[in-house]
């Protein structure tokens, strides 16, 4: 039989928890530019040059990468073994510590302080993979892409509110209220207000024994296992190079809007809005009835050969009207790759896994956006060698996938008594 479907309530709570945790980590982005790279009262390296500068900015986001990537497999590794909801807890409990950190690092001035909270952010950012783990432990086995794009759909919700909510609560609008600090104790308050929620609304699934503390190098064990199983290495590499393409297509696009399109700051925000709408029309419309129309495997190739060839149009066009018309249909087809590949990782696993993929996911998209701001040193040279580069990867993610997809063979589902 199917394991029974969560109350309302936990199921409200675990999209709250990624809802919370995305908003959290993306209000942050709209900051970084006056703490660091402008000149200001509040920035924490005025005695930096401007090269310096770009390397504390650079800093503030790859140690955060770097935790995350670190640490997202071993959480998810831990919650197959403790449970999810202590390592959710945790996950929480040390995203509120880590906005405190920053907050306090304002407060006295310090970039180290500062960089220090991002470290602690990352090595608590596990809970959407956790999440997705505690979600499917009560989803049927042909159930999980629809999980996963509904899960998803609150995660990009809170990156499009997130940038938003960090620069309306940094502005300087005369009020006493409206500080630089002011979006980390939001972010702090949020993660409160979902410790609360998970304590008082979520029960696990299913029964974990294991008391053992988090085994710090199993993720690492885990993320090789990734690679070393034939059946998972035939998803994680389309994965991993979906996911280095897409990454890459995004970090540089607002370079490529600016210098060769001639977009304005504000120009590039509603772009960037327009694709996060895309992204959650994909995950909360439209990636479960694609899945049952056309099963799961129809739906993930198109959308990785939509992704490659929009991309490349854009690029080749080099025109306002046709990358405005891109937008919304390429980040459509992210959102559908992105589930459908998901999906496929969980069915190679057994539910004694589940966590543990989720997190070798997390830290893929992790490591795949520290590793595209290598591709800063062709944007030196072309402003459109990083977008053509990330059209190539997706494309040859799609290749290896067509060529592996004979080893998708899923793991039996227990059958419950």
């Amino acid at each position: 039989m199917n394991p029974p479907r969560r109350s309302l309530l936990a199921l409200v709570t675990l999209c709250l928890t990624v809802f919370i945790d995305a908003i959290g980590g993306a209000l942050i982005i709209p900051m970084l530019g006056p703490l660091i790279v402008n000149d200001g009262a509040a920035n924490l390296v005025p005695w930096a040059a401007a090269g310096a500068r770009n390397v504390y900015y650079g800093a503030s986001l790859g140690l955060f990468s770097l935790a995350m990537f670190l640490a997202a497999p071993t959480l998810g590794a831990w919650s197959d073994r403790r449970g999810r909801k202590p390592v959710l807890l945790w996950c929480l409990g040390g995203s509120l510590a880590g906005y405190l950190i920053s907050a306090l690092a304002l407060h006295a001035g310090s970039i180290w302080l500062f960089l220090a909270g991002r470290v602690v952010n990352g090595l608590s950012a596990g809970s959407v993979s956790v999440a997705v783990a505690a979600l499917l432990d009560a989803g049927a086995a042909q159930d999980k892409q629809r999980q996963i794009g509904r899960m998803m759909f609150f995660v990009s919700a809170g990156q499009i509110l997130g940038p938003l909510i960090g620069g309306l609560l940094s502005a300087d609008g005369g009020h006493r209220l409206l500080q630089p600090v002011t979006p980390l104790y939001f972010a702090a308050a949020l993660s409160l207000l979902g410790l609360v929620l998970m304590w008082r609304g979520f029960g696990d699934h299913r029964v974990f024994n294991d008391s053992a503390p988090p085994d710090w190098t199993a993720g690492l064990r885990a993320l090789a296992d990734a690679f070393a199983e034939p059946a998972l290495r035939s998803v994680t590499v389309p994965f991993f190079l979906m996911q280095l393409g897409w990454v890459t297509y995004f970090q540089f696009l607002a370079i490529f809007l600016i210098q060769r399109l001639g977009f304005e700051e504000r120009g590039v925000g509603t772009y960037l809005m327009l694709l996060g709408f895309g992204f959650a029309l994909a995950f909360g419309a439209l990636v479960g009835p694609l899945a049952r129309r056309f099963g799961p495997t129809r739906p993930l190739f198109a959308a990785m050969a939509a992704m490659s060839a929009l991309i490349a149009l854009v690029v080749a066009g080099a025109h306002p009207w046709l990358t405005w018309a891109a937008a919304l249909p390429c980040a459509i087809a992210y959102g559908v790759a992105f589930s459908g590949l998901m999906a496929l990782l969980a069915r190679q696993v057994g539910s004694d896994r589940q966590g543990m993929i989720t997190g070798v996911a997390g830290a893929l998209c992790a490591f795949s956006a520290g590793v595209s701001g290598a591709a800063g040193w062709l944007a030196g040279a072309d402003v459109t060698l990083p977008l053509w580069t990330a059209s190539a990867l997706i494309g040859a993610g799609l290749l290896i996938a067509l060529l592996e997809q004979r080893k998708w063979t899923p793991v039996p589902e227990p059958v419950e008594a």
